[in-house]
C-alpha cells in the first residue's frame, strides 16, 4: 500500500487503492501470510504514513516492510523532498 488511499492514485496507475485491500483480503481468506508494506519518501506527510499502518493493521498484516524512496534524474519523483533520516 502506498500512504493514503488519496495519494494512492497520484502514484499508481496500474490498480487502484481497492484493488490492492481486495487483493489483500484474498490472499488471507486463501491461507496466505501476507506480508505487505509501502514506500515513503513519495512527498506524503507523517499523518499519510499513520493511516497507512493502520489500514495495514486493520487489514491484519503481520509483516510490513517500508521501502525509502531513492531520488535520481530520470525518476518520476525526483523533485520530492529528501526524506530525512530520523523520520
Amino acid at each position: 500500500l502506498k500512504p493514503r488511499k488519496i495519494f494512492f492514485a497520484k502514484i499508481c496507475t496500474t490498480h487502484t487503492y481497492s484493488d490492492k485491500k481486495a487483493v489483500i483480503r484474498d490472499a488471507q481468506r486463501a491461507g496466505l501470510e501476507v506480508c505487505s508494506g509501502g514506500i515513503i519518501g513519495l512527498g506524503e506527510s507523517m499523518e499519510d504514513r499513520i493511516d497507512m499502518a493502520f489500514t495495514l493493521k486493520q487489514l491484519g498484516v503481520r509483516s510490513v516492510p517500508l521501502n525509502v524512496l531513492i531520488r535520481f534524474l530520470g525518476r518520476l519523483l525526483k523533485e520530492t523532498a529528501a526524506l530525512h533520516m530520523m523520520k
